[in-house]
């Protein structure tokens, strides 16, 4: 069995941190997903930023934690590899979804000598070290974010498999409804995509992006389900049609002309979109205050071929670090500066979920440079978003808010080599051959172009933190591992939002392993 370490947490901690009462309730949440996100890609980025390994906007906040990720999927793969019984909600063991004795503890590189073989497998390739990974995916993984049960890979908020009437709710809808809060969603690739979708929309399947089967909604598709129906107060991401030039299922893209249109002439939404000549920063925030002002709902669209955003090109330059960035294109911060005036005029409070969702893009590709772009990105979003909650004479702070950054799952199993190459502002030489990318000077090394099970890191900074450590030990004992869903758990008590999960899946009994983890 691995001897626990107890995690240094002031490794990560500036030297201010400002007080929080923790007995009041929270209003308003900020939830950042880096899509694909790992620790490795965290310290990358914070390397070329600045030249330390934890110096991003979030690695300062007061409570830290490591979550597992795995969804069904994954733990009937364990499971029959362990000769166990299938996932079922009555009866299961979190460690055949992820087993810290195999998997670490912690994420690398703060442990370190974990069994690769555990996260990867070799593949029949001529390829070397080929390999490919069990993991969840995107839709499942904001799936337990948003409802707090685990379900297949590829459901958005819906229970396992095909079934009728599967949807579940979630954590905005809840909101909405015994709170009044405001809802938003935005992100770097199409809106509908996976992880913001999961939290305003309910479907089997992430990629039935305007048409599908879902008895709940009439056979609505992802994108008309959220405009016409969840309708939240704010949408911004990509999918733009004039724009998205790579085709999908059945011949068609994220979002049709003749609903983008149907929005456009509602009435209800105001409209910010990509156009070439406009600078989308200024475009985008001056919708939210035109939105804010008139009491109006606020949809962005833009994306380029492929539906997202452009990435973000990281400059290599020994100690000058520089981020190149498309003008018609607003970068996340813009979008999250946007969805908070609008979101913030509620006094009821708000729910807004911002994803970095081209960080997994990016090492799906095995693109570093990509990656880079995107993590700055993200971390310029919640710099912005500390600044919104520390704003003076509002009534938006840190006594009645939360912010939370984490990651939906990993990926890629990057590993960083060249310490002493990778510095403020340094990038490794990155060739692309054959649609992926290489490496020449061993700075860089991936282990698959796919998800990995690994554990994945969550900061939280605000009110009712407390809520978080409450579930430390409730699948992991003795450890600082949490589920993902768990964070729903902590959530809905950090906000008083009354549900029972019961309501809609049967009685779920939790049985841990009779061991627990000891220092």
């Amino acid at each position: 069995m691995i001897v626990r370490v107890v995690f240094a947490l002031l490794l990560f901690v500036f030297s201010f941190q400002p007080a929080f009462s923790q007995s009041g309730k929270v209003k308003n949440v900020i939830f950042f997903i880096g899509d694909g996100m790992h620790f490795e890609h965290e310290i990358a980025a914070s390397r070329y930023l600045t030249g330390e390994n934890t110096a991003l906007a979030w690695h300062g906040f007061p409570y830290m934690s490591f979550v597992s990720t795995w969804d069904i999927n994954t733990y009937n793969k364990y499971a029959f590899d362990l000769q166990q019984e299938p996932f079922s909600y009555s009866k299961f063991f979190p460690t055949i979804g992820y087993d810290p004795d195999r998997g670490g503890l912690k994420p690398y590189p703060l442990q370190k000598g974990v069994e690769k073989g555990y996260f990867l497998a070799r593949l029949k390739s001529p390829i070397k070290d080929d390999y490919s990974a069990l993991a969840t995916d995107s839709a499942a993984a904001s799936t337990a974010f948003a409802t707090g049960i685990k379900t297949s890979s590829g459901n958005l908020s819906w229970l396992p498999g095909d079934l009728e009437k599967g949807g579940l709710k979630t954590i905005m809808e809840l909101a909405r409804a015994q709170k009044g809060s405001a809802i938003g969603v935005v992100t770097t690739v199409p809106f509908n995509h996976a992880t913001p979708a999961a939290f305003v929309a309910h479907n089997i399947s992430r990629k039935n992006y305007y048409t599908g089967k879902n008895d709940d909604f009439k056979g609505m598709g992802i994108a008309e389900e959220i405009l016409t129906i969840t309708r939240p107060e704010v949408v911004i991401g990509g999918g733009h049609p004039a724009y998205t030039k790579r085709l999908l299922l059945n011949n068609k893209n994220y979002m049709t002309k003749e609903l983008f249109e149907k929005v456009v002439f509602s009435g209800e939404y105001v409209i910010a979109e990509k156009k070439d000549d406009l600078k989308a920063a200024d475009s985008l925030l001056k919708a939210a205050q035109i939105s804010s002002s008139r009491g109006l709902k606020l949809f962005g669209l833009y994306g380029g071929p492929r539906g997202c955003i452009k990435y973000p090109e990281p400059v290599h330059e020994y100690k000058a670090p520089f981020i190149k960035k498309e003008e018609n294109e607003p970068s996340l911060a813009d979008m999250v500066n946007a969805a908070l005036t609008v979101l913030s005029r509620d006094k009821d409070g708000f729910f807004l979920m911002a994803e970095q969702g081209t960080i997994d893009w990016a090492n799906h590709e095995n693109d570093y440079k990509g990656m880079i772009g995107n993590m700055v990105d993200l971390n310029a979003a919640v710099a912005s978003a500390i600044e919104f909650v520390e704003r003076p004479d509002d009534n938006i702070d840190w006594s009645n808010t939360l912010l939370i950054v984490t990651s939906d799952h990993a990926n890629s199993y990057m590993r960083i080599k060249g310490s002493e190459i990778l510095c403020k502002g340094c990038l490794p030489t990155q060739i692309k051959f054959m649609g992926k990318y290489f490496y020449p000077g061993d700075e860089v090394k991936y282990g698959t172009h796919k998800h990995t099970n690994e554990l994945v890191n969550l900061y939280v900074m605000g009110q009712n933190t407390r809520f978080f450590q409450d579930v430390e030990n409730l699948w992991y004992p003795g450890t600082n591992i949490i589920d993902n869903t768990h964070i729903f758990d902590a959530l809905i008590k950090a906000m008083d939002i009354k549900y029972d999960k019961g309501d809609f899946v049967e009685k779920r009994q939790y049985e841990l392993p009779e061991f627990q983890y000891k220092n």
